[in-house]
């Protein structure tokens, strides 16, 4: 698909198609849901907001914590 709409040839974008053979995906650790849906969620209520910046990212840190922590 890369080739078919030219990425490779892109100078932005053919780095990108030439590491695809080796590349591996990012991982958020042992718990990437517990993480990931916690902040996601955290910032969307920021960005709505429902609560300062500040705290959001505490209170995803803490129920991340807390469920890694059931899951342990």
């Amino acid at each position: 698909m890369a080739k078919n709409l030219g990425y490779d040839q892109d100078a932005l974008r053919s780095p990108l198609v030439a590491g695809v053979d080796y590349a591996t995906p990012w991982q958020v650790g042992q718990y990437p849901g517990a993480i990931v849906n916690n902040f996601d969620n955290q910032f969307v209520s920021a960005l709505l907001g429902q609560q300062p910046l500040k705290q959001a990212i505490a209170r995803a840190q803490r129920e991340a914590n807390q469920q890694i922590k059931a899951m342990e």
